[in-house]
């Protein structure tokens, strides 16, 4: 991990930069808050909703932020404001063992055993140019022109590949006379969605509780085991497919005679 920061009377800048390798590592980070808080709330919202893959697995990342500010300066009757910054993480993991829904296939995700990139990059900026005027004995600043913006990609590839990108933006010309906001958004190809399993033990288990439990002790030899399940035996009843919900399945649990045996210890029954 680098930091080099530089302070001069007229300027002010800031760069890090870290790379990491390993076994276990860490999730990317999120977007500065300085990206998040420009953009839109319906753009946040969109974000909150796709997050990236955050699995710890070995690979490793890296990533660099430059900032340029907050600097500020006045001249006779003018002033002029800068806060700009740039940057950017990428990482690649072997995430092995997952595949998605929309992966080519339905398999495995990425490449060669589950070798996977996702990165990010980012820039926001804050300026304003104008001039200062006493008003009734008050200083007062008038905008000659001011913009605040920001901007956030975020892409993962291969299988499945996917961009997409948000824009937002503000701005104020001749002291507000013209003012306005603008914001863009888009996306290609579809992010990755974990595939899930089996329904009876990622969603609804098939029993709900048994009697005796598993590792009681001292239990009457008369006692009367007995299970109650969270769905009707030898009745058939629906779920929906835990990656497409419009897909439906049909099960049935069939009651059969169950057979109950004793073990004793050494594993003998």
């Amino acid at each position: 991990r680098m930091t080099l920061e530089v302070n001069l009377a007229i300027i002010k800048m800031k760069f890090k930069s870290y790379i990491m390798a390993g076994d276990s590592l860490p999730p990317l980070p999120d977007p500065p808050d300085e990206v998040l808080n420009k953009l839109t709330a319906e753009q946040r919202e969109k974000i909150k909703s796709k997050p990236m893959i955050s699995r710890s697995a070995s690979g490793f990342m890296f990533g660099t932020i430059f900032q340029v500010g907050p600097v500020g300066g006045e001249f006779l009757i003018f002033y002029g404001s800068l806060d700009l910054c740039v940057g950017f993480d990428v990482e690649v993991k072997q995430l092995k063992g997952m595949s998605c829904g929309n992966s080519e296939g339905g398999g495995q995700i990425g490449f060669n055993d589950g070798w996977y990139a996702q990165g990010q990059a980012y820039a926001w900026v804050d300026a304003s140019i104008g001039i200062k005027i006493k008003l009734f004995g008050a200083e007062r600043k008038f905008p000659i022109i001011a913009f605040s913006g920001a901007a956030l990609l975020r892409m993962g590839l291969p299988n499945p590949t996917w961009f997409e990108g948000y824009l937002a933006a503000k701005y104020e010309i001749l002291f507000g006379l013209i003012k306005g906001t603008c914001h863009y958004e888009f996306s290609v190809g579809d992010q990755c969605r974990p595939r899930k399993g089996d329904p009876f033990t990622e969603s609804v288990p098939m029993i709900e509780d048994m009697s005796p439990k598993a590792g009681a002790t001292n239990i009457p030899v008369l006692v009367t085991p007995e299970v109650s399940h969270n769905f009707p035996l030898g009745t058939p009843f629906e779920l929906k497919d835990l990656n497409d919900e419009k897909i439906v399945h049909t099960y049935r649990i069939l009651d059969r005679n169950p057979v109950m045996t004793y073990a004793v210890p050494g594993g003998r029954t």
